[in-house]
């Protein structure tokens, strides 16, 4: 599964057809679950470590290559852009989901910082002990169930 930006339409880009992502070529595919995918294109997808403040990793996610994570819904992982949220569970069911851009807002605390650069322990559990990428983030997402402020690590979007 893979977004075509807000530009493109169906016709240009229907399913199984290849289109330009920042990144090179991606395919379109429409699934109720990312099960739904060839073994090829699932590992293909985008991983998402969650963990601790102590580093500790506790739960992973996979998202479409090229999306954000922007918050959490208890076990779901939201990403997508306002008006077209999408949340996935850790066993790769999806599901549209309806929130206001502003509830995903985490609010400014000059204690918890939103955009940062991974802790080393973070960065080897997500890329393994000599791997290093340019684009690993970590980011502090809002569970929209709970208040919450949980930790995540991804790749961001090539650029």
């Amino acid at each position: 599964m893979v977004w075509a930006d807000e530009s493109a339409t169906e016709e240009e880009y229907p399913e199984g057809r290849l289109f330009q992502g920042p990144c090179g070529p991606r395919i379109r595919r429409s699934v109720s679950s990312l099960n739904g995918l060839a073994p090829r294109e699932r590992d293909s997808l985008e991983r998402v470590l969650e963990y601790t403040n102590s580093d500790e990793v506790v739960g992973e996610w996979k998202m479409p290559v090229d999306e954000v994570p922007v918050g959490f819904s208890g076990e779901w992982l939201i990403f997508g852009r306002p008006e077209n949220y999408v949340a996935v569970s850790q066993t790769g069911e999806l599901m549209e989901i309806d929130v206001a851009a502003s509830a995903l807002e985490v609010e400014s605390d000059p204690e918890q910082e939103h955009d940062y650069f991974c802790s080393e322990d973070v960065s080897k559990a997500f890329l393994g002990e000599s791997g290093e990428s340019a684009y690993l983030r970590c980011r502090t997402l809002k569970d929209i169930s709970t208040g919450a402020l949980r930790g995540v690590a991804f790749q961001g979007p090539c650029t």
